[in-house]
C-alpha cells in the first residue's frame, strides 16, 4: 500500500477510534509527541542542506541569457501571483480558524511572532554566531548563512567542490532520514488524530478538509484566471488552444505528482500541439522545472496561515509579507530538490516562527494536495514558454490556433 494511502487512514482510523474512546485516548499521546520530536529534529540540518544544495546546483543561472532573463522574470511573477493569490483565498475563507488553537498545535512561539522594527529585522537576520543560531533554531540566520555558504561555493569553483560533496551527501542522508521518519508516520498521525479527536470532537478535522478544498480552488483559479491573463495581455493571444491543448500534460501531472516524469510530455505538448519552437521549449521548459513551483508557493502560503490559525496565532500585515517572501524563495531555490514539498514547507513554517508540529497535521493531505501543486506548476511552465516564445516572435501561431488537440 503506497504511503499516501496509509497516512489518509489513518487520519480517518485515528479520528474513529478517538471518537469512540473519548478522552481517556490521551494515552497514546506520547506516541505522536515522539513523532513531532523526530520531525523537529530534522528541521535545522535539512533546511541548511537543501538551501546550499539548491544554490550550487543552479550556478548556470548566473550566466542567463536574454531568453533566460525573461523566462526567470516571468517564473518569479507567476509565482509570486500564486503567494497572492494562495494569501487571498486564505483570508478570504479564514482558513483553519477555529476561534481558538488546538491542543497539540499551541502558540509557543507567539513571543517570536512579535514583529521587530524594520531596522532591526534586517540586521537580526544575519548571525553573529551562525552555530549559535542553529543550536537556538533561528531559522532566518541559518537560512542566511546557508546562502552565503552556497553562493561561496559557487565562487570557490574547484577548491569549493569537496565542500559541495560533503553537504550534497549530507542533504542525501537527511532526506533518507526524512523518509525514514515518513514511514513511521501512520502511527504518529494515528496518535495525533485520535487524541485530538478523542478530546476536541471530530469536528475539529473539518479545516483540515477546508483547507485540501481550498488548494484545489486556489489552484485552479491560479491556472484558468493567472495563466491566462498571462497570456491574454503578455503573449496577447486566446488561452482557449492552450487550455484545450495541454490537458494531457495536465492530467499526467496530476497523476504522477511529479514534473520530472511529466517532462517528455510536456516537451511534447510544447512543440507538437502549441507549436512553441524547439530552441524555447528545450531551455524554458527544463528551466521550469528547476525552478518554477507555483503550485508549491501557493500552497506554502496556504498552509502556513492554516498552521498558525488552528494554533490561534494572530499574525500582522508584516508577518504575512514575510509568509509570502519565505514561500516564493523556498519554492523557486528548492524546486530542484527531492521531497520538495516536505522542506519546502519545513523551511516556510520554521523561518515564520510557526509551530512546527502543524506539519503533521498537513502532512495527512499532502500527497492529495501535492496532485494538483504539479498540475500547476506544470501548467505555469507552459504558459511561460508560451509567453516567452510568442514575445520573442518565434511561436507558431497557425499551428497553435489549429483544432490538433
Amino acid at each position: 500500500m503506497q504511503m499516501w494511502l496509509k497516512i489518509l487512514m489513518s487520519v480517518f482510523l485515528g479520528a474513529l477510534v478517538g471518537y469512540l474512546v473519548g478522552p481517556p485516548i490521551e494515552m497514546i499521546k506520547p506516541i505522536g509527541d515522539i513523532f513531532l520530536n523526530l520531525i523537529r529534529m530534522l528541521v535545522i540540518p535539512l533546511v541548511f542542506s537543501c538551501i546550499i544544495t539548491a544554490i550550487t546546483a543552479n550556478k548556470d543561472l548566473s550566466n542567463l541569457t536574454h531568453l533566460g532573463l525573461r523566462s526567470v522574470s516571468l517564473y518569479i511573477l507567476t509565482t509570486l501571483m500564486a503567494a497572492l493569490v494562495g494569501l487571498t483565498f486564505a483570508l478570504v475563507f479564514h482558513v483553519g480558524d477555529l476561534g481558538n488553537g488546538l491542543p497539540l498545535i499551541n502558540a509557543t512561539n507567539n513571543d517570536n511572532m512579535t514583529p521587530p522594527s524594520i531596522i532591526n529585522m534586517l540586521i537580526d537576520i544575519f548571525p553573529t554566531n551562525p552555530i549559535a543560531s542553529m543550536a537556538e533554531g533561528n531559522m532566518i540566520q541559518t537560512i542566511v548563512f546557508a546562502i552565503f555558504i552556497g553562493i561561496s561555493i559557487n565562487l570557490s569553483g574547484e577548491k569549493g567542490e569537496a565542500f559541495k560533496r560533503v553537504i550534497n551527501s549530507m542533504g542525501d542522508i537527511m532526506l533518507t532520514l526524512m523518509q525514514l521518519i515518513i514511514k513511521i508516520a501512520p502511527v504518529g498521525i494515528f496518535a495525533i488524530i485520535a487524541v485530538i479527536a478523542g478530546t476536541q470532537g471530530v469536528n475539529v478535522l473539518t479545516p483540515l478538509i477546508k483547507l485540501l478544498l481550498l488548494v484545489y480552488v486556489a489552484c485552479l483559479t491560479q491556472i484558468y484566471g493567472i495563466y491566462a491573463i498571462l497570456l491574454t495581455f503578455f503573449a496577447k493571444i486566446s488561452p482557449l488552444p492552450f487550455f484545450k491543448k495541454v490537458i494531457s500534460a495536465q492530467l499526467m501531472a496530476f497523476s504522477s505528482s511529479s514534473s520530472v516524469a511529466t517532462l517528455p510530455m510536456t516537451l511534447n505538448v510544447a512543440k507538437e500541439r502549441l507549436g512553441i519552437s524547439k530552441a524555447t521549449a528545450h531551455f524554458v521548459l527544463p528551466l521550469g522545472m528547476t525552478i518554477n513551483m507555483d503550485g508549491s508557493s501557493l500552497n506554502y502560503v496556504l498552509s502556513s496561515i492554516f498552521i498558525a490559525n488552528i494554533a490561534g496565532i494572530d499574525l500582522s500585515t508584516s508577518q504575512y509579507i514575510l509568509i509570502i517572501f519565505v514561500s516564493i524563495i523556498t519554492s523557486i531555490g528548492a524546486a530542484g530538490v527531492p521531497a520538495v514539498a516536505m522542506s519546502g514547507l519545513f523551511v516556510v513554517v520554521a523561518t515564520c516562527g510557526l509551530p512546527i508540529e502543524g506539519i503533521a497535521i498537513v502532512l495527512a493531505i499532502d500527497r492529495l494536495m501535492d496532485m494538483i501543486r504539479t498540475a500547476t506548476s506544470v501548467t505555469g511552465d507552459l504558459a511561460v514558454a508560451t509567453t516567452v516564445d510568442s514575445l520573442n516572435h518565434s511561436l507558431n501561431k497557425t499551428h497553435y490556433y489549429s483544432k490538433k488537440i
